[in-house]
């Protein structure tokens, strides 16, 4: 775990207690392909970023979230784009303008923006 993901997890308000935890934590595992859990692993609604911390703002954008699930599911289909289209339910063509937008590495897997 990174450093970021591990205070994300301790400032967390737990409301379903040790399971909410583990659960939060497979899931991480699971839809990550990488080494060190990361707090931009969390889900959305997580908490991953509180006040005061050094995150940007357009953190919290719909457009971050969107790039953010992008990036993840083009990871998730190996950097297959057509497929990675269909997983997101959009065409191809909004995909490639998408990618284009956001700035979107040509390897998604590498882990950055």
């Amino acid at each position: 775990m990174s450093p970021g993901y591990s205070q994300a997890l301790r400032v967390h308000p737990w409301k379903g207690n040790i399971r909410e935890l583990k659960n939060v934590v497979e899931r991480c595992v699971i839809l990550n392909d990488l080494d060190v859990l990361e707090a931009d692993m969390l889900p959305y609604d997580f908490n991953a970023y509180p006040a005061g911390s050094s995150q940007e703002e357009g953190a919290w954008t719909l457009a971050a979230a969107e790039k953010k699930h992008i990036r993840q599911v083009l990871a998730f289909a190996g950097g297959n784009k057509t497929q990675a289209a269909k997983l997101l339910g959009i065409g191809l063509t909004t995909l490639y303008q998408k990618v284009k937008d956001y700035a979107l590495q040509a390897d998604p897997t590498d882990g950055t923006p």
